[in-house]
């Protein structure tokens, strides 16, 4: 990857990563002090938990998908 790309990657990823920060600061602080610390906290663990285990099936059917993906002609259409 040439080096122009990463560092676009990286500007992008920092862009998204503040935006979605200053939106999340501004709706968990009145959720949390609607709902409760313990209810909020519950609520972040399971969102967590359900977002790291949807990565599994890619884990496992990764290269399956991938080697689908590079025999397919689909990519040539961009």
């Amino acid at each position: 990857m040439p080096s122009h790309t990463s560092a676009q990657a990286i500007v992008t990823m920092n862009f998204i990563k503040k935006v979605l920060s200053l939106g999340l600061s501004e709706f968990v602080t009145s959720w949390f002090e609607e709902s409760g610390a313990k209810s909020v906290s519950t609520i972040i663990v399971i969102t967590n938990l359900a977002v790291s285990i949807s990565g599994l099936p890619m884990y496992i059917f990764g290269r399956r998908l991938r080697s689908k993906a590079a025999r397919s002609a689909f990519h040539l259409k961009f």
